[in-house]
């Protein structure tokens, strides 16, 4: 090759080299992270297979979620938010697709998707529970909504193909401004059970700004399919003045089971260590506030959350009839510090937020029955009780304390269920008597130190020990670990046992008793 020809060369592929780094630099990056559970404030999914596709269909990433079940990947994105259709699916599991999921390069973008355990089987296609969805300015349905500049709550309506839910259609949830499911978790939200056509008007109280809806779909199979809107919410804003919420608690909920939120009745099930975390983030109502008489009723809040208490991000809005608001994100975990900002919202404005606290959640634990042991013979009649946990708790807010219930049974050999549970007689009022306190770790309860309630028959036990000779069966049916932080009195519990439903909505059984015969002595 002659010299000038092949500078020429040199210098050409020197200017592509440096002009394909330039369009490679100056192409705009995001990252879709990506959090499978199995259930709302539930358990993470690990090696469900994860596949996006474009507008065009074109899979544009696809990868497998970690043990931790989490997703991440770089892409290539637009600073216009693009809108792509995810489907994650595992073996054994149901099917779980998001369509129209808005992913722009000017920031991280989270989402949080529940992939269930199939009840029936697997579907025969990706392209279930196909529907059409429209949203118009009322229920006339003559103008459809202009999601560039919406002002009003828009009337909704829903229709699945019915060709595409072979395994019928069991709910419909929508919502704006968050994902729907169960109302304990994600109220306010419509739902409609066993139908596949829905309608209604959707409330934008709170809402400002940019604002996701969501139509998710579920089969009675639990697959599951997310469509995802996008609006600009955009209401004529006057002056007020504005509400700074007063007072607030934060309480972290850890719970020794599995509850499968979205139904109006969550199946409650024991499995050891699979459970489910949220945190309660409570606050004074503008009606109950101390400021009531001098500023303006808002129409909603907003509630943020931050895992280093500085960055904050908004998790949630909800009307003003509410005071509360349950996470249950898949970010939380036992043991991570975090922090709650709520503020008062107006139409096309939100007053200052206030910190109300942070909280680090408990890990969990369950109970050991130790004496009588089960099956034990020739007890004492006078027996002393006695338990352990399965592992010790700790927190950097303070020491944890265990509080227990005790109860026993004799319907072995009663028709009745006669049963007994140890009482304290306060001003001749007779309460349940609970054992614990810090470091109660491990409890002994002797027969002979307390008076017994016949819970059956509404009276005391008239005798000083158990019938000889005879079969009993004994429990913990309430177990909670609680720890309070001394400086902002945010709670932090750990619920392994409770069947009362004192502390559990739910309630949550113990997963064993012990089962003894008495001696003659």
């Amino acid at each position: 090759m002659k010299p000038k020809l092949l500078l020429l060369f040199l210098t050409s592929l020197v200017v592509l080299i440096f002009l394909s780094g330039c369009i490679a630099i100056l192409m705009p990056r995001g990252t879709l992270k990506l959090y499978v559970v199995e259930y709302n404030a539930g358990k993470a999914v690990s090696n469900a297979s994860v596949e996006l596709y474009n507008p065009r269909g074109a899979l544009r990433a696809s990868g497998m979620t970690d043990e931790n079940g989490y997703f991440e990947k770089k892409l290539l994105l637009s600073t216009d938010p693009s809108t792509f259709t995810l489907i994650v699916k595992k073996d054994g599991y149901a099917l779980s697709k998001v369509v129209g999921l808005g992913l722009t390069s000017l920031k991280d973008n989270e989402y949080e998707i529940q992939l269930r355990k199939a009840t029936v089987g697997t579907p025969s296609s990706d392209d279930i529970l196909q529907a059409e969805i429209n949203f118009y300015t009322d229920e006339t349905k003559t103008t459809p909504v202009d999601f560039s500049n919406l002002s009003e709550d828009p009337y909704f309506e829903v229709n699945v193909d019915d060709s595409t839910a072979e395994f019928g259609v069991k709910y419909i949830y929508v919502k704006a401004g968050g994902t729907p499911g169960s109302g304990f978790l994600t109220n306010p939200r419509s739902i409609f059970e066993s139908t596949t056509s829905a309608s209604g008007t959707l409330s934008l109280d709170g809402l400002n700004g940019l604002t996701e809806i969501h139509v998710v779909i579920y089969d009675h199979n639990d697959d599951r399919v997310d469509y995802v809107f996008y609006a600009n919410v955009s209401k004529i804003s006057s002056p007020v003045q504005a509400y700074i919420v007063e007072d607030g608690q934060i309480t972290a909920y850890t719970r020794r089971a599995a509850i499968g939120f979205y139904s109006e009745e969550p199946i409650t099930k024991a499995i050891d260590f699979e459970g489910n975390l949220w945190i309660e983030v409570s606050w004074t109502p503008w009606e109950d506030s101390s400021s009531s008489d001098t500023t303006d009723e808002p129409e909603g809040y907003a509630i943020y959350r931050s895992f280093d208490g500085i960055n904050y991000e908004k998790i949630g809005v909800v009307p003003s009839s509410y005071s509360t608001f349950k996470d249950g994100s898949a970010q939380l975990d036992v043991g991570k510090r975090t922090y709650y900002k709520v503020s008062a919202v107006y139409p096309g404005y939100e007053g200052t937020a206030t910190y109300l606290g942070d909280v680090v959640p408990l890990d969990m634990f369950n109970v050991e029955l130790l004496t009588p042991a089960n099956n034990a013979t020739n007890v004492s009649r006078a027996p002393t009780f006695s338990w352990k946990v399965t592992n010790e708790l700790t927190s950097p807010e303070g020491t944890p304390e265990y509080w227990y219930d005790l109860w026993m049974y004799d319907y072995t050999q009663n028709e009745n269920w006669q049963i007994l549970a140890p009482v304290v007689n306060v001003g001749g009022n007779l309460y349940l008597l609970n054992f614990g306190g810090e470091d109660a770790t491990q409890v002994s309860v002797d027969f002979s130190d307390h008076i017994w309630y016949y819970w059956a028959l509404g009276t005391l036990y008239p005798y000083p020990q158990l019938q000889g000779n005879k079969t009993y069966c004994w429990g913990v049916e309430y177990a909670v670990a609680q720890v309070t932080d001394p400086n902002d009195n945010s709670v932090a519990k750990s619920i392994a046992i409770d069947l009362g439903k004192d502390d559990d909505p739910f309630g949550l059984e113990p997963d064993f008793y012990n089962t003894f015969i008495t001696g003659s002595n």
